[in-house]
């Protein structure tokens, strides 16, 4: 497994949770506003996965969680057996996931590795939508269908829509809480222009609270829970 950083203890990932968090190497998008650039190639700095859990379980029941983000884990072929190992330490795994990959998310819900997952949606969930937002040809019907996994198996979840000016408006916000409606809570995201993975978006002004409200009401539209961070 090859990760990209180990922050020991963070509130910011899973509200109510004292936890560390495990960046993974690699994703398979490359959103122009990434606010983790530094993570999307394999190669690069990396954290010893042996250091990372022995200081977990030197931890014990002073750690609440263990955030597992990236980048993208699922496009790891090891996640699968370093969540078995992070299982050993008796400490609640929560997953951070753009859901294309609905199969390898699967096996692991099935397989009880994890216990909250944190997917991102980054558009509404049509080709030129998806196509604009992830500078990829990823398929949002794998979005789709990851959705459905956590419904099904009724994983505890939350579904996070950073707030791109450009990208997304009130009526985007309304589309994407139609496809999460009950599911989990719908979390909309400050944007931060200061870690843009493309730097012409870097120059984009952040909405402002107002706005942030106003992009809440359209989502309650629709889904049951909605919240917003970092405004």
């Amino acid at each position: 497994m090859r990760l990209g950083g180990f922050v020991k203890t963070t509130l910011a990932e899973w509200e109510g949770h004292d936890c560390c968090r495990l960046d993974v190497r690699g994703c398979n998008l490359r959103c122009p506003f990434c606010r983790a650039p530094q993570l999307i190639s394999p190669e690069g700095p990396e954290t010893d996965p042996a250091e990372a859990i022995a200081y977990i379980k030197s931890r014990g029941d002073t750690l609440d969680g263990i955030a597992v983000s990236g980048g993208e884990p699922l496009a790891s072929p090891d996640l699968y057996k370093f969540l078995r190992e992070l299982k050993k330490c008796r400490r609640p795994i929560m997953l951070e996931t753009n859901g294309t990959f609905p199969d390898a998310l699967d096996d692991l819900v099935g397989a009880e590795l994890v216990s909250y997952v944190a997917l991102s949606i980054f558009a509404p969930l049509d080709r030129e939508s998806y196509r604009k937002a992830t500078g990829s040809g990823a398929d949002p019907a794998l979005v789709r269908r990851s959705i459905g996994i956590l419904r099904d198996y009724k994983v505890p979840c939350d579904f996070r829509v950073t707030a791109v000016p450009g990208l997304i408006d009130g009526t985007a916000v309304e589309q994407i809480a139609k496809e999460v409606r009950d599911t989990g809570t719908l979390i909309i995201r400050q944007f931060d222009p200061r870690t843009c993975l493309d730097p012409a978006w870097q120059k984009a002004v952040p909405y402002d609270r107002a706005a942030a409200a106003a992009l809440s009401a359209a989502a309650k539209k629709y889904a049951r829970r909605v919240k917003v961070r970092g405004f």
